[in-house]
């Protein structure tokens, strides 16, 4: 099991050989902490991504709570088709609290 630059911090990378483990399953880990670059990365660079999550004020969840389907007007979102704009969760009706817009990709997630 090697690591690469999209590998699990180390608990979870050690968690991950727990269950191999217990499961039977052998595995041959990359020795040391270092991680093995992908083709791409050596041709390219690794990639970046950081994820920051900046909880909603009250004035900010009114504003998305009020937000419509009819608001969007983008046919497209990163280059997919829009195939559904949602208000309510599909399986019960309740209320999401804002807008979900959905992709065919997305679907299938």
């Amino acid at each position: 099991m090697g690591m690469d630059t999209h590998a699990l911090p180390e608990p979870a990378h050690a968690g991950a050989l727990e269950v191999f483990a217990a499961a039977g399953v052998s595995v041959m880990v990359q020795s040391g902490l270092r991680y093995t670059p992908t083709p791409l990365e050596e041709k390219f660079g690794c990639s970046v991504y950081e994820r920051m999550d900046a909880p909603a004020n009250g004035q900010q969840k009114d504003i998305l709570k009020r937000l419509s389907p009819d608001m969007i007007v983008a046919k497209e979102l990163a280059g997919e088709p829009i195939i559904a704009k949602l208000t309510r969760a599909p399986g019960n009706d309740a209320a999401i609290g804002g807008l979900k817009v959905v992709t065919e990709n997305e679907m299938k997630s």
